[in-house]
């Protein structure tokens, strides 16, 4: 009969909000030496790294991320995880696995395609309207794509036969207002792992 392994989770709250979560028992390690370490000095370990993103000395970041989680209706750890948003440059890196199960989700033609251009460009959308950011540009939406090696081929005709999002100038993208509840969907799956309910 195995033994069950006892699991050491890392969870890291913004107020009663979980911004980020790790099974990673190195982690584990390094926060539990960091608190007996200085539990009594009141110093803070530059040996404990933990990401930026989520420990951004502000509620700055913390605020719109837990924003963004609750639209799409997930939680902020797993928003975390599949990409990671940000309000600087590149504004997002997209979870390499979350994109493989993504490509076996959805189709590449049909009426229920949604090519990766499309998808770089709703997740981008939605997280600048819950940062309160301006909308984003075509080449915000190729350089997280470019982060993971992938290129958003033909953009201009991913965005044109996507119905929930228009652009603006050629170059300026945005969501469209009676739409909003299909990028929604998209965003969700792609977080979850799941296929979108087009």
């Amino acid at each position: 009969m195995a033994v069950a392994k006892d699991v050491f989770k890392v969870r890291l709250f913004v107020g009663d909000n979980q911004v980020a979560e790790s099974d990673d028992v190195k982690l584990w390690q390094s926060v539990f030496a960091a608190i007996n370490r200085n539990e009594d000095s009141g110093t803070t370990s530059d040996s404990l790294r933990l990401n930026d993103n989520i420990l951004s000395g502000t509620s700055q970041i913390q605020e719109p991320v837990i924003k963004f989680a609750k639209e799409i209706g997930i939680d902020v750890s797993m928003l975390q995880i599949a990409c990671d948003p940000i309000l600087k440059e590149p504004f997002m890196h997209l979870d390499m696995r979350c994109w493989a199960e993504w490509v076996k989700n959805v189709p590449t033609r049909g009426p229920t395609a949604v090519s990766a251009f499309a998808l770089s460009a709703t997740l981008l959308c939605l997280w600048f309207r819950s940062a309160g950011l301006e909308n984003p540009t075509m080449q915000q939406c190729q350089t997280i794509l470019s982060a993971i090696g992938l290129e958003g081929k033909n953009p201009t005709r991913s965005i044109k036969n996507c119905p929930w999002l228009q652009s603006r100038r050629g170059q300026i993208l945005q969501l469209k207002p009676a739409e909003i509840d299909k990028a929604v969907e998209v965003a969700k799956a792609f977080c979850e792992k799941n296929s979108p309910n087009l």
